[in-house]
């Protein structure tokens, strides 16, 4: 049997290899393909480097043809001596494979870098072979550096971030912290980083107070349920005991090897923050997916025929749905067109050319999504050919280039931006190169110099003699801010300006600083403003009136020097921030004074102020509410006086004004009392004459004995009463003679005391040195019984009277205080006692004529007002001090007499009761019943009696009567001349006449002197028989 395969089997081994071998030819055609259609650099090289075949994308990223690489070779693609490449020829010789990043030159000398994968590998000849594609990796650099200068944003926006972060891992371990979240935490960093998130060591606390357990934290949540957890407030317990309360939120990070993100914002001094917090795959969001280049194929129909996975991420679409889709259905209509017309260029190009040269055409094209959106991509294209050469379809590489071209049209977008500022902004800008020299600058810039833009741009700012502004742009060319305030003196304009000037680097990526930009503003208009408001400050600083501002909500917020002063304060701390209800107490009147301001928008008034220890004062206040320039209410402000002295000065003119309405009272009283007492006592004086005649004519067992005599008594008592009116109305006729008090009250002290009674101790304190009074010293006697009188019915059993004198003297200020005081020196008669007191209407009234606190018919109310009386005439003031219950002080001061003279002289009083051998009277009175009786007494008595009623009938009897007249008796007031006139003239014609002067009233004659001068004689009425004739013998026998 033959062991040749037989025919059948040959043939079928035959066609075996021949259907293998054109798979193999197919294979090799599709390999061939990628191979000049792949957009990476794609090189078979011998082991020492030679170039055997370039794919045309090698060709375009080298620009070199194939036949230039072949015979150049590794050479031509890499810098001399790279020890780089060295080593990794070392590394593909030793492991038959390399991958790694390499620096490679093109044609033109450019170097780039690019990712290279090269293996080893032998051939069907059993040859050894190198199979090496280059990516370009130029944009992927640059890509890169985009990246590495994000996670520098982002780790400086991390540790810059205003809120606390830590970072943790899905295990709950924290990993990484931020500054503020150690400070707000009040741990260390090695003290976080390390601890877990649910540590006991933390003690966290609800916004209540109550303990937050672990389970209800946010970070916990949100790692253990996988969700988010927003605004949750708590607080955390520090290791002093302090809480610190924080905004926290939570949220689960997807990223391997991170678990959660939490941020704290610190709420401690502001609760009502919002709290801005981002979810921690934000800090990761700028690492955008890389997306996979989609490769394609069309076919000559523009269908697709295949393309990559990756398009889902590029057009949202399945690649089966992608499968049999036409360009028209990918392309927008606008890039339609485009793609169309480059394709249809192509074809023609191509098959004009030799079909070994194969480009590759890249083209932008705006493709529609499955969601209807559009994304931009680039597209790089080349034709298909099948084994005959014929152009069989269309090979490609689409790349998304959103980003780029949302980058450059955010360029673009920028640079118009920055035009638009530039030429528009209503500041001066300029530019500046490096070297400080002007490139440019907008027309405020001009126009604020004063210059022209030929003179500014090119100008060397280096050169300028204001060192201040050089050394401002300077810092700004070292990468500084820089500022410049002053006022500029132009070189080019010889115009001086004040400016503010705003200096900043202008730098590159790669961080050189190529120039600074300044921002020019004309500051003229606000150092204008400036100055003016400095005057209106010094004025309100300097003003003698407290003013102060507050805002809508009542806060203070500014205060001048006089309003610290008033209220106490030592700085502006101690009051801004304070509410106004602090400083003024407004009480019910508060809603009344904010209604005002609301509708009328102004408020004046008089309220209390309160200084800071508590204290109040009179104010008074005018509030006004401030407008900004579109009649909003921005704030409120007031302008203070302080009315405490007018306030006293009122109460004290209101409380003189009482005094005097009070003395003018008693004043109008005592005239209208003296007059009274006047016509009175010349009534009585009839009755008293008439009765004492009719009593010496009548035997005493007369039965009508008896009734003259009541006549005569209850007329001596009336005449007592007429006296206290005199008295009171300061008309009494007073003999005043230097005496000392202290002398005068010892020789009253055992009558006073026999008068005050044994149950009460009359206490003595006379002053020392005390000084010497000009008084009647029966008037000192009747004021010392008055007043110890009344003490002593004031008291009420056992008690206490004290009599003190002392020197005192007044000033203006004290005078001030009582009506009727002149400064000088007084003696002062005190007499007080413990007795029961009185009470206000008691002491308003007490020197009222016939006001009497006694039951009736124990008192004619009369005695004080007798008092009161004397005092004045003496030229001296009285005050009562008294309290119920606690007792009375009346304090009497009389002027100080400067004459010291000796003790007083007794004069010796002669009765003579009749007239001597001719002597003569001329008696003259107004009133003619007076008259009458009067010269009735005096012809009993023996003398001759000339009697006139008017002052020119008493001249014209002395003119005509030839003989001597003795004596001149005359009222003191009369109608037509006074008694002083009278006498006076009567005295030019009988020298050697004698005076006597007699009135019930001597009105202003005797007020005007305080009393009759000494040498003078006086014989008050009502008078009796005996006192006429004393009176009148004692004259006429006195010496001078």
């Amino acid at each position: 049997m033959c062991d040749n395969p037989s025919y059948e089997a040959l043939k079928s081994k035959v066609a075996e290899l021949e259907q293998q071998n054109r798979e193999l030819r197919s294979k090799a055609a599709r390999l061939q393909t990628l191979f000049d259609a792949s957009s990476d650099a794609i090189f078979l090289t011998a082991p020492h480097g030679q170039v055997l075949h370039a794919n045309p994308a090698a060709c375009e990223l080298f620009q070199m043809t194939e036949r230039e690489l072949i015979s150049g070779g590794r050479a031509l693609m890499y810098a001399d001596g790279d020890a780089q490449l060295a080593q990794a020829v070392a590394e593909r010789e030793t492991t038959g494979k390399f991958r790694g990043i390499l620096t490679h030159r093109k044609k033109d000398g450019s170097l780039f870098p690019a990712e290279v994968a090269s293996v080893i590998f032998k051939d069907q000849n059993g040859d050894q072979r190198a199979c090496t594609i280059i990516r370009d990796m130029t944009k992927w650099h640059e890509q890169r550096k985009d990246l590495q200068r994000a996670i520098e944003k982002y780790k400086t926006l991390f540790h810059a971030f205003p809120l606390g972060i830590t970072v943790s891992n899905e295990q709950g371990r924290i990993i990484e912290t931020n500054a503020i979240a150690e400070q707000v935490l009040g741990l260390g960093k090695d003290e976080h980083e390390g601890r877990n998130l649910d540590s006991q060591e933390w003690r966290i606390i609800r916004p209540d107070g109550s303990d937050m357990p672990p389970n209800e934290w946010a970070s916990i949540i949100a790692l253990n349920e996988n969700q988010t957890v927003r605004n949750c407030e708590m607080g955390i317990v520090k290791s002093d005991n302090t809480v610190t309360w924080l905004n926290v939120t939570a949220a689960p990070l997807p990223i391997e090897g991170h678990g959660v993100v939490v941020t704290y914002n610190d709420i401690t001094e502001r609760k009502n923050a919002e709290a801005a917090l981002k979810c921690s795959e934000e800090r990761y969001r700028f690492l955008a997916e890389n997306a996979e280049d989609v490769i394609f194929t069309l076919d000559m129909d523009l269908n697709y025929t295949y393309i990559s996975p990756s398009v889902r991420i590029l057009r949202g679409y399945e690649p089966s749905e992608v499968i049999g889709q036409t360009i028209d259905q990918v392309l927008t209509p606008k890039s339609l067109p485009i793609a169309t017309q480059v394709l249809s260029e192509e074809l023609e190009q191509k098959k004009q050319t030799d079909s070994n040269f194969r480009v590759t055409k890249n083209i932008e094209l705006e493709m529609i999504r499955k969601d209807g959106s559009t994304v931009w991509t680039e597209v790089k294209a080349t034709l298909l050919r099948d084994e005959k050469g014929n152009p069989s379809g269309i090979l490609g590489v689409t790349r998304d280039i959103s980003a780029r071209k949302k980058a450059e049209d955010a360029l673009r977008l920028s640079e118009e931006r920055y035009r638009m500022l530039f030429e528009h902004s209503p500041l001066g800008v300029f530019q500046t190169d490096e070297n400080g020299i002007i490139v440019s600058g907008n027309d405020n810039f001009v126009k604020i110099i004063g210059s022209s833009r030929d003179k500014l741009v090119g100008l060397d700012m280096f050169t300028l003699p204001d060192k201040k502004m050089v050394g401002e742009m300077q810092k700004a060319l070292q990468g500084d801010l820089g500022f410049y305030e002053d006022v500029y003196r132009s070189v080019t304009a010889h115009k001086e300006t004040p400016v503010k000037v705003h200096y900043a680097p202008i730098s590159l990526t790669s961080g050189k600083i190529v120039g600074c930009v300044g921002i020019i503003e004309d500051i003229t208009g606000q150092k204008e403003y400036e100055n003016k408001l400095l005057v209106k400050e010094n004025i309100i600083r300097c003003s003698s009136i407290a003013i102060a501002t507050c805002n809508l909500e009542g806060m203070m917020t500014y205060a001048n020097p006089v309003f610290y002063k008033w209220w106490d304060f030592k700085s502006p701390d101690e009051c801004i921030g304070q509410h106004f209800t602090k400083f003024w107490i407004l009480g019910e009147k508060y809603e009344d004074v904010m209604k005002a301001l609301e509708v009328e928008n102004i408020w004046t008034g008089e309220i209390k102020a309160k200084r800071k220890d508590g204290s109040l004062f009179d104010v008074q206040v005018s509030a006004s509410t401030v407008f900004d320039d579109k009649g909003n209410p921005v704030a409120m402000t007031s302008s203070t006086i302080d009315i405490t002295d007018q306030k006293q000065a009122e109460e004290e003119r209101k409380r003189l004004q009482a005094q005097l309405i009070q003395s003018q009272k008693i004043e109008s009283t005592g005239r209208l009392a003296g007059g009274v007492a006047h016509h009175f006592n010349n009534m009585l004086g009839v009755i008293l004459g008439h009765a004492e005649m009719a009593l010496d004519g009548m035997a005493p067992d007369n039965p009508l004995h008896f009734n003259v005599l009541e006549i005569f008594n209850a007329a001596q008592r009336s005449a007592d009463i007429t006296r206290q009116l005199l008295t009171f109305a300061r008309k009494q006729i007073i003999t005043p003679k230097a005496i000392n008090l202290n002398t005068k009250v010892e020789e009253m002290l055992k009558m006073l005391r026999r008068l005050i009674g044994e149950d009460i101790n009359l206490v003595w304190l006379p002053g020392e040195n005390l000084g010497i009074v000009k008084v009647d010293p029966s008037q000192i006697d009747q004021l010392l019984v008055k007043l110890c009188a009344n003490a002593r019915d004031a008291i009420e059993g056992k008690g206490k009277i004290t009599l003190k004198t002392d020197n005192v003297a007044f000033d203006e200020a004290l005078c001030a205080e009582h009506i009727g005081c002149a400064p000088g020196e007084y003696i002062l008669l005190a007499i007080s006692d413990n007795g029961c007191g009185m009470d206000e209407l008691t002491r308003d009234n007490l020197f009222e004529p016939f006001f009497s606190t006694k039951d009736v018919g124990s008192g004619t109310g009369l005695g004080l007002s007798a008092i009161y009386g004397i005092i004045k005439q003496n030229g001296g003031f009285i005050t009562v001090y008294s309290e119920l219950g606690q007792g009375t002080t009346f304090n009497i001061y009389l002027p100080r007499h400067e004459i010291i003279t000796g003790p007083p002289q007794k004069r010796r009083n002669q009765a003579l009761p009749a007239a001597r051998e001719n002597e003569t009277i001329l008696l003259v009175e107004d009133e003619r019943a007076i008259l009458n009786m009067t010269r009735q007494m005096l012809e009993q008595f023996g003398y001759k009696v000339l009697e006139a009623s008017t002052s020119d009938e008493a001249l014209r009897l002395a003119e005509e009567y030839t003989g001597e007249i003795h004596l001149f008796m005359t009222d003191l007031v009369m109608p037509e001349m006074n008694g002083l006139e009278l006498t006076k003239r009567l005295m030019g014609l009988y020298p050697n006449g004698k005076c006597l002067y007699m009135s019930g009233y001597t009105a202003n004659i005797i007020e005007r002197r305080g009393g009759l001068a000494d040498g003078l004689n006086f014989l008050p009425k009502p008078f009796t028989r005996k006192n006429l004739a004393d009176k009148i013998r004692a004259v006429l026998d006195a010496n001078g």
